[in-house]
């Protein structure tokens, strides 16, 4: 788990000259979408956009979303996390998992 985003490998190059859409579940600050555009556009996709499942109110505004939320969105993969102990229940929810 990382408090922030960063990039892990560069997009493929067969982006090039292709149109790419970028999904992820949740918009929060945007923070990843924006590392994921500017790796995407370093290759020069003809087009690119941005999904999500979830986006908020304010901030970031993907181009499609399918839900747009300020409450707390848990997903069913986030409520436990790998720490030096095994699985233990994710710290940013608090109480809200098990």
């Amino acid at each position: 788990m990382r408090d922030s985003p960063e990039i892990m490998s560069a997009a493929p190059r067969e982006a090039a000259g292709r149109r790419v859409l970028i999904v992820d579940e949740v918009t929060t600050s945007g923070n990843t979408l924006r590392l994921a555009l500017a790796a995407v556009r370093a290759v020069h996709p003809t087009e690119v956009h941005t999904a999500t499942s979830f986006a908020r109110t304010r901030g970031y505004q993907p181009d499609f979303y399918a839900l747009k939320t300020d409450a707390e969105v848990i997903l069913p993969w986030d409520h436990h996390v790998l720490s030096d102990d095994g699985f233990v229940a994710n710290p940013r929810y608090g109480d809200a998992v098990e």
